[in-house]
């Protein structure tokens, strides 16, 4: 019974998982670094805390609906929330995306 028990652990152990890391651990990952850009002094080219936080989102949002999908697809469209936020909705899917309803 015991090798029966060692023998499932090892297939399960052996086996690529289809999912990925926590959804909301990655948009905090990813989010860090809007915040970081937002640091320093006032300028015309910086973003601020509120686009640092629409940036979180939408970044949120796009990597809980996709979770599924595999890395080359995520790396192929991982600019289309920040394409989002400035109007270019070539990327967007129109289950999320007002614009394109």
């Amino acid at each position: 019974k015991l090798w029966l028990i060692t023998l499932v652990i090892l297939e399960t152990i052996s086996t690529v998982p289809n999912w990925y890391a926590d959804p909301t651990h990655r948009a905090k990952c990813v989010a860090e670094s809007f915040f970081e850009l937002t640091k320093g002094p006032k300028s015309e080219v910086r973003g601020n805390k509120l686009d640092a936080f629409r940036m979180k989102k939408y970044y949120s949002y796009f990597i809980k609906q996709n979770r599924s999908k595999g890395i080359s697809w995520l790396v192929k469209h991982a600019m289309s929330p920040l394409d989002h936020m400035f109007d270019d909705h070539s990327l967007c899917h129109s289950s999320w995306c007002h614009t394109k309803r």
